[in-house]
């Protein structure tokens, strides 16, 4: 009989030990030997000390003999009911990873071939399906599996452990467990992590990022728990390799680094795309989306002109409460350009007469009847537009887009979203894409819980900003720094369904192509479809290579990744006894029969129902390179003594 977990799928994982057994019997008899050679040893001949001698050594090799054979399936059969945690050190993961000892990121080189350490387990295979439909046939205490005293005692010693994990234990220990790694470029494709709360995926997210980080990679963490072990994982590796860290928490301004989202852009409408579709799906229309995309659009083109760069407290200011101070701005910037720093000395009579008193209407009115036709300019034809649109039909155009900027720009995200650089406030600022071009790690703490509105369009706008750097990566390919030279770039979104919008998606689906990795984590896909639609939640699992899931309950997710698995044939076993007899018939005319059969009949490769029994982490792995695994996740724990 095979040991289980490598046993053919018709191995009883029920069946007593039998080598247990006749291991005992036979030690037994030893010790009975002894115990009567013991008392008549000096009585016996020569010959017949030799006769006892050699049973007695026959009785000890035949119990070891059985004993050996038994060990394996007593711990297999013990693994069934017993499981717990496995804890690793940062410097123990640094040396699975392969990270060099000496400081510095240059040691760390960026290799297709790279492997990271994700846990520990075993290829699923159709064995493991057998056995897992075997043990969800017995009664729920596995009653059926007859266990001697030691191993009972075993497990119950691991019982309170065991229970704390919940789930089934026996899911995990179905096959040979080993230490499982995945090469690095599996994760260009991107990863999908579901699971319920508290099963394990934030623990995941620290092992995967301390991975990017072995690997050379640049990490952006988005985090709306503030979850203070991640962060300090990430902190302390970044510590013992040389690599910046940096920190955005508006809950913690004093502390916090700024971010400028709308540093980098190639053309003045990406600003304006960034912004507007966060007011609405870009995918779908909308007039007001539409016009308020066209008024960001606008501003941007002033203040560029005017010399002024385009911040969220800036625009806000200019679409709400200083249009008219800006389009004097834009004006004055004109004639200064075409008549001289002294332009007022010169034409201020005219200008005041054509305004009536209004000296922004004299410079509009100056503008369209005197240099418009001779020396025309966007930026003043543009001034123009917005100062005759009716000011109420702008305000009713632009409902949505104002709240938008008033979350953005609401103390303290006015000093962390849009900083000043000549200021001598102390505050450490970076952008995305120095970030993703000098390298280091970024962990954006967005408070959602106390602030969800104001946390969801926060990671809306980083997530349009970081698909506007991935499209100017594109536009490198041929220049000095040619696309395969820059670095990889690893973006993680916890409880990514707040950051569904068009531009992640877009993400997904180009990101690979300009050397952007993502890992975003739900509970639930339905937690994608209430955001968007099911062909979009769809969209994302098809985008996704690697698909990850701990513990899920909802029935939904649970049979979309069993559909990763292919369908086994699964033997099935079919006892059949009958018996006739009749009050008419003699005694002797009675009939009875037994039959048994043996078929298969083909079930899903991974039974849906065990991914709602998962212990915590424990997960269930689709990878782009076609392993479909049963891990559990090590615990990153800080060094002894620390």
């Amino acid at each position: 009989m095979s040991v289980i977990g490598k046993a053919h799928t018709r191995t009883l994982l029920y069946r007593t030990c039998f080598e247990w057994n006749a291991a005992l019997g036979w030690y037994l008899a030893t010790f009975i030997m002894v115990g009567i050679l013991s008392s008549s040893w000096l009585e016996l001949s020569r010959e017949a000390r030799w006769v006892y001698l050699g049973v007695l050594a026959y009785s000890v090799l035949a119990g070891c003999k059985n004993m050996i054979a038994a060990i394996p399936i007593l711990k297999a059969q013990a693994r069934l009911f017993v499981t717990g945690m496995i804890f690793i050190t940062p410097s123990e993961l640094r040396l699975h990873n392969h990270v060099g000892k000496k400081k510095g990121r240059e040691l760390i080189s960026n290799d297709d071939n790279r492997e990271t350490l994700l846990g520990y387990g075993f290829d699923w295979g159709p064995e493991h399906t057998n056995m897992s439909y075997q043990l969800m046939n017995m009664d729920s205490k596995r009653s059926q599996i007859v266990m001697p005293l030691p191993v009972r005692w075993y497990v119950q010693q691991h019982e309170a452990e065991t229970r704390k994990m919940g789930g089934a234990a026996w899911i995990y220990n179905l096959g040979e467990n080993a230490l499982q790694r995945v090469r690095a470029d599996n994760w260009y494709g991107h990863t999908l992590i579901t699971g319920n709360v508290g099963s394990g995926k934030t623990t995941l997210l620290r092992l995967l990022s301390c991975g990017a980080i072995h690997c050379g990679n640049v990490v952006l963490a988005v985090d709306p728990k503030n979850d203070q072990d991640w962060r300090d994982a990430m902190k302390a590796e970044c510590e013992a390799l040389g690599i910046p860290f940096y920190s955005f928490h508006p809950s913690r301004p004093s502390t916090s680094v700024a971010i400028d989202p709308l540093r980098n852009y190639n053309r003045d409408t990406e600003i304006a795309s960034r912004i507007a579709g966060i007011v609405s799906d870009p995918s779908k229309s909308d007039p007001f989306r539409d016009f308020s995309w066209y008024a960001i659009y606008r501003t941007t083109i002033f203040c560029r002109y005017v010399g002024e760069r385009p911040t969220l407290v800036r625009l806000k200011n200019y679409l709400i409460t200083q249009r008219a101070i800006l389009f004097e701005k834009v004006l004055n910037r004109y004639y200064q350009l075409h008549l001289g720093a002294e332009w007022w000395d010169q034409i201020g009579d005219e200008v005041d007469e054509l305004g009536e008193g209004d000296k922004l209407t004299g410079m509009v009115r100056y503008y369209e009847e005197q240099m418009m036709q001779q020396v025309p300019e966007i930026a003043c034809d543009e001034v123009c537009a917005a100062f005759r649109h009716p000011y109420e039909h702008y305000q009713k155009m632009t409902t949505s887009l104002l709240p938008l900027m008033s979350n953005l720009t609401a103390a303290p995200l006015d000093v962390l979203l849009s900083p000043e650089y000549d200021t001598e406030s102390g505050r450490e600022i970076i952008d995305l894409k120095s970030l993703f071009d000098t390298g280091g790690v970024l962990h954006i703490a967005i408070d959602s819980l106390s602030d969800t509105q104001t946390a969801q369009k926060l990671v809306q706008l980083l997530v349009a900003d970081a698909a506007g750097i991935a499209g100017s990566r594109y536009n490198t390919e041929g220049a000095d720094h040619s696309l395969k030279n820059m670095r990889r770039v690893s973006l993680f979104f916890d409880e990514a369904h707040a950051a569904l919008c068009e531009q992640l998606l877009s993400l997904l689906a180009q990101g690979r192509a300009a050397k952007l990795e993502m890992t975003i984590v739900t509970q639930t896909i339905p937690d994608l479809v209430s955001k968007a639609t099911e062909a979009v939640a769809d969209r994302v699992i098809g985008l996704c290579n690697n698909w990850i899931t701990t513990r899920i309950s909802d029935p939904t997710t649970q049979m979309k990744m069993a559909a990763n698995f292919s369908k086994v044939d699964v033997e099935q076993r079919s006892v059949s006894l009958s018996q006739r007899t009749d009050t008419v018939d003699s005694v002797d005319k009675f009939a009875g029969g037994y039959s048994e059969s043996l078929s298969t009949v083909e079930r899903e490769g991974f039974p849906s129902n065990l991914l709602g029994d998962l212990p915590k982490l424990q997960c269930v792995a689709r990878f782009a390179d076609g392993r479909k695994m049963l891990l559990k996740i090590p615990v990153v724990v800080k060094e002894p003594g620390k």
